[in-house]
């Protein structure tokens, strides 16, 4: 309520983000993603240590004190509670860094950044905010003493409530084991809920893209390869409307630059791309799109006789990052390839029949049918021929050469001479190929070889130095986490030889690998901030009652994810982190106070009522400064919105939960321990009027 205190508090934040910024030049960081991420959480919170310390010097200087003097006790009162509040919320970065994987890669920036703009706000706090204090605020009138219409107003509304929290208070008090039954009613329906969220490694971002794969049966032509292709780019224009895409692209057969390598090519392989506009452009997100073009391949399938399909929304250098693998993967281990063929036919059925799973694919094609020139090689030598020159020619003749570049207007063109077409439209082509020998004569091929029919692989996979066949697919309308459970107990009843391993792979993989670091990087986190709060109180009961208010945060999380229709995965875990040293601020600022009153001679339900109304500004200023700074995090909508609004989503509901709770559960909790195992030191009467 006054423009002076707001200016005060605002402060923290420039300061605490310059310094972030100005370390992130000195650790050679980037403006990247999971930095910003960090900027982004700590903006709300960076004002918490301002808000309680500007908080505590007004009520001193409502009781009379000058400036100076209100400023120097009003922050030394609060200071202890203020450090263990930010060293609790820091320290639960601290385990992120030990991590491994690729979870240490994506959110060890996030940890530092984050934690070097909160330890820039406690120092603010400490110095900037009491000296803003005793020199902007000297001349501001408080409380019943402003003349202000709207403070008079909003005054009487603050003190109401205020005395409506003392008085619910002392009913908690009166009635503690009802607290506690419904607390602990509250918490384990929320457990309860936990099956039902599903788990995924990351959110699936909308990147305004869609690829896909078409393999038709092994040695078909191009052409027909190109006939089906130009059938799906119709169907590209006519399920995706003009105001959805920006473009259309489809190509097959074999090319000779960055395409070979990046994907798989041949005659019987096709595939397509859609470039789509943003999601605040248009209605259908990527993933229905997706599905919508998945149904019109499916009723094709037949009539054109594709093989298989695929169809991702991911781009391709995300799936490099990781692995390459798809999201749902199983390993199929094993030199046998007759079992393992038998085996990856039976798990494909399996996922085709499991809900959530499609374009299932197995990765091991038939053998491909190939021409082979089998030169005689004593025929051949004698005369003059020799095996690369041959193979060259027959390149050159049914592939194509480059002859050289045709150049115009600043384009330039390759220029490919080969057969006709009537001379490399037919097997026997290849024998009646001419082959010039050294002494100038021209013999036809099938007079130094012969021309057989036989079959080869198209590619043999390996891994671990194994050979492997993999069974893919992607998943839709369901978690990844609960498909790939379904199909993991089925393939668990499968007849697996000796020497066969079947290991489910992909992204199912990292979400164990991943959620074992953060599970253990969540414990890590809350045993150091039991630690630090236990150093800052001087005591193990006090840090014990603040911990309660930690299960909470998992409830408004649980229940938060469930409506939105979120999944658990590394973003959610992260604001879980994040929560598990935030929540606990609030009842250190309770606790804390309530300490010192009954320090001062005042009895367990006094000190209890006056604490909770003393503290209650302070600590919904604090919880709503965080909790308005990431609601646009929360419910935003553009780029990237899937992967930040679980993580917004995840701290607002926890917070906003565990605060409720904490301003009834932590307090009864306090008097139930401390009546019973904590004996509280009388101050001096020196000490007391001081």
């Amino acid at each position: 309520r006054s423009w002076r205190a707001s200016l005060i508090v605002a402060l923290a934040i420039p300061f605490s983000l310059l310094l972030a910024l100005t370390a992130m030049f000195f650790l050679k960081y980037t403006i990247n993603m999971m930095t910003l991420f960090g900027l982004i959480i700590v903006v709300g919170m960076v004002v918490d240590n301002a808000i309680v310390i500007l908080e505590n010097i007004t009520r001193h200087r409502e009781e009379g004190e000058r400036p100076q003097e209100g400023a120097i006790y009003g922050a030394s009162e609060v200071a202890m509670a203020v450090a263990a509040s930010t060293l609790t919320t820091v320290c639960i970065f601290f385990p992120i860094l030990f991590v491994k994987g690729i979870t240490k890669i994506f959110f060890s920036q996030f940890a530092v950044v984050a934690s070097i703009a909160l330890l820039g706000s406690l120092f603010s706090s400490l110095t900037l905010t009491p000296m803003l204090c005793s020199v902007l605020l000297s001349s501001e009138q408080f409380g019943a003493t402003s003349t202000n219409r709207f403070s008079m107003i909003s005054e009487k509304i603050l003190v109401t409530m205020e005395n409506a929290y003392a008085a619910a208070l002392g009913w908690a008090l009166s009635h503690k084991k009802a607290v506690i039954g419904v607390s602990v009613l509250l918490f384990g329906s929320s457990l309860m809920m936990i099956p039902r969220l599903g788990s995924e490694f990351m959110p699936k971002e909308d990147r305004n893209s869609i690829r896909g794969t078409v393999y038709m049966p092994v040695g078909v032509r191009v052409e027909k390869t190109a006939e089906v292709m130009q059938k799906i780019g119709e169907i590209l224009r006519e399920e995706i409307l003009p105001h959805e895409r920006l473009a259309t692209f489809t190509r097959c057969g074999t090319s000779r630059g960055m395409g070979a390598v990046m994907q798989n090519e041949a005659s019987h392989i096709g595939s397509f791309s859609v470039r789509l506009v943003t999601p605040d452009k248009r209605k259908r997100s990527d993933q229905q799109i997706a599905a919508a073009l998945r149904d019109r391949l499916q009723q094709i399938q037949r009539e054109m006789d594709i093989d298989r399909f695929s169809i991702e929304t991911t781009d391709m250098m995300g799936g490099m990052i990781l692995g390459g693998e798809r999201p749902l993967t199983v390993n199929i281990l094993g030199d046998d390839i007759e079992e393992t063929d038998r085996l990856a036919a039976e798990i494909a059925e399996i996922a085709r029949a499991t809900p959530g799973a499609v374009d299932i694919s197995i990765s091991r094609e038939k053998a491909r049918p190939e021409i082979h020139l089998a030169l005689d090689r004593a025929k051949a030598s004698q005369m003059g021929l020799k095996v690369y020159p041959v193979g060259k020619a027959a390149r050159a003749a049914f592939y194509g050469a480059e002859a050289g570049k045709y150049r115009i207007h600043g384009d330039e063109y390759d220029i490919l001479v080969r057969f006709r077409e009537a001379d490399r439209n037919d097997p026997q082509d290849v024998g009646d190929m001419p082959l010039r020998l050294p002494a100038g004569h021209i013999v036809r091929a099938n007079n130094v070889g012969e021309i057989r029919r036989e079959s080869g692989p198209v590619q043999i996979d390996r891994k671990d130095q194994t050979r492997v066949v993999n069974v893919t697919g992607d998943v839709y309308g369901r978690a990844l986490g609960a498909v790939t459970a379904d199909i993991k107990k089925k393939i668990a009843s499968l007849n697996v030889p000796p020497g066969v391993d079947i290991v489910m792979a992909g992204q199912s993989e990292e979400i164990r690998e991943s959620f074992f670091w953060l599970i253990l990087s969540l414990v890590v986190g809350a045993l150091l901030v039991y630690m630090v709060m236990a150093s800052q109180f001087e005591s193990l009961l006090d840090p014990f009652v603040v911990m309660f208010s930690v299960p909470f945060a998992l409830t408004g999380t649980i229940w938060a994810l469930w409506l939105r229709g979120y999944h658990i995965n590394v973003v959610v875990f992260l604001g879980l982190l994040l929560l598990v040293g935030t929540v606990v601020n609030n009842a250190i600022v309770l606790v804390d106070y309530i300490g010192i009153l009954r320090q001062r001679g005042l009895p367990m339900a006094h000190a209890v009522r006056k604490a909770g109304a003393t503290r209650l500004r302070p600590v919904l200023m604090t919880a709503l400064t965080t909790i308005v700074a990431l609601i646009p995090m929360a419910f935003s909508k553009g780029q990237g919105a899937e992967v930040w609004n679980p993580l917004g989503t995840t701290v607002v509901a926890g917070l906003l939960v565990a605060t409720a709770v904490t301003l009834i559960l932590v307090p009864t909790m306090y008097s139930i321990f401390a009546s019973r195992f904590k004996a509280i030191p009388q101050l001096t009467r020196k000490e007391h009027t001081a």
